[in-house]
């Protein structure tokens, strides 16, 4: 069994050297790394040029955004099951790919694992993201993008939909879990353990409020939600984002386990 860890980066080196420590330190090492690098300036690509490593690979050259670039991996990725960690994400420990290989092995039929999450704040603290069941996918991402490994196979010639430019990861997994998906319902597998490091106030933080936008015409396009059904939850989505700026303590305490 062989993972495909993609990852981009922009403008991020500091964030991209953690990243990679936290995939060198894998200790099951059939992976290789995919860097798409969306032709940065900050010093990234000459670092880029001086990394070598077993399955490691990088390409920098200009993009139409971050979805754009993640599609540039799946084209080049060549293992089993993908997983996408992004400059500054994290594998959870260094037994991660370790621990969802095993899990495959007992099912080797699985199209899709998923796991929970670690959330880190910016002041350092860290918080327990359980996963929600994945049948929740109409409400919410039920799991952090980065603690999900799909079936390379499965994916074929799906791709990230560039016109979301802030929502097109929930529409990749909407999409691939659908039960009229031409190859047949999916197998999916939920491992009962962190599988990534989430670094909160990023991009989907502050594009929050656009990515409600997009969702809505995910669920209409996707999951074939009715339009008064899809406005309740549109609704609900905003009133939840008010409760999470200007309510953390109370939103935390629901949210994550203790």
């Amino acid at each position: 069994m062989k993972f495909s860890i993609v990852t981009v980066v922009l403008n991020d080196l500091m964030g991209l050297k953690r990243t990679h420590e936290s995939v060198s330190t894998q200790s099951f090492r059939d992976a290789e790394w995919l860097v798409i690098d969306g032709a940065s300036t900050d010093g990234t690509v000459e670092w880029l040029a001086k990394t070598e490593a077993p399955g490691f690979q990088w390409w920098s050259e200009s993009d139409d955004g971050l979805y754009d670039a993640m599609n540039k991996g799946i084209e080049r990725a060549t293992g089993d099951y993908m997983v996408f960690l992004n400059a500054g994400d994290e594998f959870s420990g260094s037994s991660v790919l370790s621990t969802v290989a095993s899990d495959l092995d007992r099912a080797p039929a699985t199209d899709f694992v998923f796991g929970d999450a670690i959330d880190v704040a910016a002041e350092g603290n860290t918080y327990y993201r359980r996963a929600r069941s994945h049948r929740s996918l109409w409400w919410t991402m039920f799991a952090c993008h980065q603690a999900m490994f799909f079936l390379r196979e499965r994916v074929g010639g799906q791709r990230y939909h560039l016109r979301y430019r802030n929502a097109a990861d929930f529409a990749f997994v909407a999409e691939f879990l659908r039960k009229d998906h031409d190859k047949g319902p999916p197998e999916v597998r939920y491992v009962d353990t962190p599988l990534c490091r989430f670094w909160l106030g990023g991009n989907s933080w502050l594009n929050r409020p656009a990515a409600i936008r997009e969702s809505y015409d995910i669920r209409a396009r996707y999951m074939g939600i009715s339009a008064p059904a899809n406005a309740g939850l549109f609704l609900a989505h905003h009133a939840h984002l008010w409760l999470k700026r200007y309510t953390p303590g109370i939103t935390r305490r629901l949210r994550y386990r203790q």
